[in-house]
């Protein structure tokens, strides 16, 4: 019997971790849109793919230039005392002086980094974008509505307002103006409170407001006096406060549809595609003290880090100027085709030659590699 009583704990358990996952994969909209956006939006995408040429020139700069090599073929072969030459054939490398290919190495690893630094602000600055928009977007529809509820106790005052005006027993103003005024006022103002405050107020508070505004409204409206046309007069000016109220409804509509429009072109997808976003949400906080706050800028800003990476890559540049401006030294060698001539009587008569060579550029022209180390140090 026990079997089977763990057998079913297992799966509630199991069914239970299952519908929380999907509640929360549903409910954490906004990382779902992140990820999209971190994935096909264009200007990161740029960022990355210029991160990436970048790290292609730290082996360009790290390798020996190419090495040289010349054939020369004699159309007649040149006479000498131990045979025939027919061809010449010469190697040379050249090797700059020490440390250039490593301050080079060095420059374009820095600038690589620098690079990143750029793509991770620009996926910063992408993240706080969509997060704006869709923040905005949950205020614009919470905005609408509230609006729509506000619409709807205009209509309950107006449909009151209505029957105590019809009514035949009248004996007092059915709704004045003032009446009329403080229930759209109270309408417009709970519109507010709930914009700034739609966070922290709950639906049942909302419900108690919205009861308490209608109930104020039936026991304003009570039988009709003589003053008609004083609540006829009310009951238009109902009516104007809820036409105003829906067409602030319509303006609230273009404006979601304007900034879905937005929102999905941070994704890089259709402008009308769908954008969901949650009943409510939690507010956050900094989670560091202020003091800190500072501190952390300094060593985690991507700006910050890319402008230190960007000096150091030209500290490594200066280094590297100061290096081309010594010789190179190239080694070599030079093999020489001989043939074999039959009216020479030398040992030598017949047998290649091999010659070892060695060159020295001579940076005589001062004046360029006074203008690079300068360049490097004005940057």
């Amino acid at each position: 019997m026990i079997k089977p009583v763990k057998i079913l704990l297992l799966t509630i358990i199991a069914c239970k971790s299952v519908l929380m996952c999907d509640a929360q994969h549903n409910s954490d909209s906004l990382a779902k849109y992140l990820g999209i956006a971190a994935e096909k939006n264009p200007g990161v995408l740029q960022k990355y793919l210029e991160y990436k040429a970048a790290l292609q020139k730290v082996p360009q700069a790290a390798s020996l230039p190419d090495p040289q090599l010349s054939l020369g073929v004699f159309v007649k072969p040149m006479e000498l005392p131990g045979g025939n030459q027919v061809a010449d054939v010469k190697l040379m490398q050249m090797f700059p002086w020490f440390g250039v290919l490593r301050n080079a190495k060095d420059e374009m690893s820095l600038m690589a980094n620098a690079r990143f630094e750029l793509y991770l602000d620009a996926q910063l600055q992408l993240s706080f974008d969509v997060r704006q928009k869709w923040s905005e977007l949950f205020r614009i529809r919470k905005e609408i509505s509230i609006t729509e509820k506000n619409v709807e106790i205009l209509k309950t005052i107006e449909r009151l307002a209505m029957a105590a005006f019809k009514s035949p027993s009248a004996k007092g103003p059915a709704t004045s103006l003032s009446a009329n005024r403080n229930d759209v006022a109270v309408s417009q103002t709970v519109n507010q409170n709930n914009v700034s405050g739609m966070q922290s107020m709950s639906s049942e508070k909302q419900g108690k407001i919205n009861s308490a505004m209608i109930s104020q409204a039936a026991m304003q409206t009570g039988p009709m006096s003589s003053q008609g046309n004083q609540n006829l007069t009310d009951l238009y000016k109902i009516q104007m406060e809820a036409a105003e109220t829906e067409n602030n409804i319509t303006v609230l509509r273009n404006n979601e549809r304007t900034v879905i429009a937005a929102f999905n072109g941070y994704l890089n997808r259709d402008p009308e595609m769908k954008v969901s976003t949650p009943d409510f949400m939690i507010s956050d906080s900094l989670g560091l003290p202020l003091s800190l706050v500072y501190d952390s800028i300094m060593a985690n800003n991507p700006m910050l880090k890319m402008i230190r990476y960007e000096k150091q890559s030209l500290e490594a540049r200066s280094k590297m100027t100061k290096g081309m401006s010594y010789p190179m030294v190239g080694v070599g060698v030079d093999y020489a085709v001989i043939s074999r001539n039959e009216m020479s009587a030398s040992t030598m008569n017949g047998k290649d030659m091999i010659m070892p060579m060695v060159t020295i550029t001579l940076p005589v022209y001062r004046k360029k590699y006074s203008a690079m180390q300068s360049e490097a140090e004005l940057l």
